[in-house]
């Protein structure tokens, strides 16, 4: 089995969140990223997605999802490594100065 990591949480998706640039994210940490930004592109790539992204298996509630070893929100930033934490701090920044010009 390969594994697939998600970019936010590093740890193997968990319910993967597929959107149409083919790249996929744990379910509850693409919930988190579409809630504390503005910007509908990928996090890798940078290609627009649709903003009505097909949900989470709905037998599986947010509070589920996110009560999952690896999942805990408020911990994410902490399994980060510092370069990892300087690219996301890059993009942060760029996403910023590019919505302030739209």
């Amino acid at each position: 089995m390969t594994s697939n990591p998600c970019i936010f949480c590093l740890d193997e998706q968990r319910y993967p969140q597929h959107i149409s640039c083919g790249h996929s994210f744990c379910a509850a940490c693409f919930r988190k990223y579409l809630e504390l930004g503005r910007d509908k592109r990928c996090p890798l790539c940078r290609c627009d997605f649709r903003a009505d992204i097909q949900p989470a298996p709905p037998h599986d509630s947010a509070e589920e999802l996110e009560s999952l070893p690896g999942t805990e929100m408020d911990t994410l930033v902490l399994t980060l490594s510092e370069q990892e934490c300087w690219f996301f701090e890059q993009l942060y920044r760029e996403v910023q100065l590019t919505s302030r010009r739209d």
